[in-house]
């Protein structure tokens, strides 16, 4: 075994491409297939949580990447929503996955993806957009609570 040419690296969005939750593994192996890819995401991770794991073996050595996708700091947004705090942090704990990354694999090439819209759940103080069944107290409308610090973020990652 090579190792993985392509790497992705996140939390339940990148996760749910495996095809732990929602069924996507057919598209993904349909378009990555061909690359050898691996998917090391968690759902609900937080980049700190990413940065722990690679620093803590989930980083290939004897195989480097050719290619890694990150996607991750969306869940350090629903903390800092919690807490009140701005989307700043998540920022600096981005670029620091990405300079461990880096560090590691000064020849890969690094995909940074930009954070994605979210929706609002109760935990976060939102009342849910629509109620019934399916919608398990989440709000999907757009923008939302989270619009801000996703600009911010995105913004200061370019």
């Amino acid at each position: 075994m090579q190792g993985f040419r392509l790497l992705f690296y996140g939390d339940s969005i990148t996760e749910y491409w495996m095809g732990t939750n929602r069924c996507v593994p057919a598209v993904f192996q349909k378009h990555f297939g061909r690359y050898r890819p691996g998917v090391m995401a968690v759902s609900a991770d937080q980049t700190r949580h990413l940065l722990w794991r690679l620093q803590h073996g989930e980083a290939p050595v004897k195989h480097p990447p050719q290619t890694v996708v990150l996607l991750i700091g969306t869940n350090d947004l629903g903390l800092a929503a919690n807490a009140g705090a701005p989307g700043g942090r998540a920022r600096v704990a981005v670029l620091e996955v990405l300079y461990f990354m880096r560090s590691r694999w000064p020849n890969a090439h690094i995909i940074l993806l930009a954070l994605l819209p979210r929706g609002c759940e109760k935990f976060f103080g939102c009342e849910p957009a629509e109620s019934g069944p399916g919608s398990q107290g989440r709000d999907f409308s757009y923008p939302s609570i989270f619009t801000p610090s996703i600009t911010k973020v995105n913004v200061l990652l370019e």
